[in-house]
């Protein structure tokens, strides 16, 4: 069983939008003063060509950036795939599984995680998640974990 999965993050993306407008706008405005800065300042002429390549340069690497992101979670996941993941890399996947699905503040927690392993959003609720990769049920001591560790992380729901 195969599934393509395609980030969603909608925080991210309209932030870029925001950055990259911003940024053209900076540069329209900053070619049509050039003639003036170079007529008035001559010495300020290579700061402004520097600044519009450093801005050009960030675009570029953020559209770079969006564009590898968007590939790694574009890459089909059969369940032998899940099945030989280690832990951790099993909570990233979890953690983008989330994203796209519309939770926001995503964070995998640390090594020793007191039983949440993923803290996400959705809706004004902050959702304690611990993450299993069972073949089995999973047992109640997970659910216990989990429950327990709301009060440390300050979430309000846990999901197992």
């Amino acid at each position: 069983m195969s599934r393509r999965y395609k980030r969603k993050s909608k925080d991210s993306d309209t932030l870029g939008d925001i950055a990259g407008i911003l940024v053209l706008l900076g540069l329209a405005v900053g070619f049509t003063k050039i003639r003036e800065i170079n007529e008035n300042s001559p010495h300020l002429m290579p700061f402004v060509i520097a600044g519009a390549v450093l801005l050009v340069g960030l675009v570029i690497g953020l559209a770079i950036r969006k564009y590898i992101r968007d590939i790694k979670v574009r890459r089909a996941f059969t369940m032998s795939d899940i099945d030989s993941m280690d832990g951790v890399a099993f909570e990233y996947y979890l953690a983008d599984l989330l994203r796209d699905r519309g939770y926001t503040n995503v964070k995998v927690t640390e090594k020793f995680d007191l039983g949440v392993d993923i803290i996400a959003e959705r809706d004004g609720i902050t959702w304690g998640i611990q993450a299993k990769r069972y073949k089995s049920m999973v047992k109640v001591e997970a659910v216990r974990q989990a429950y327990t560790a709301l009060a440390h992380y300050k979430c309000d729901r846990a999901m197992v």
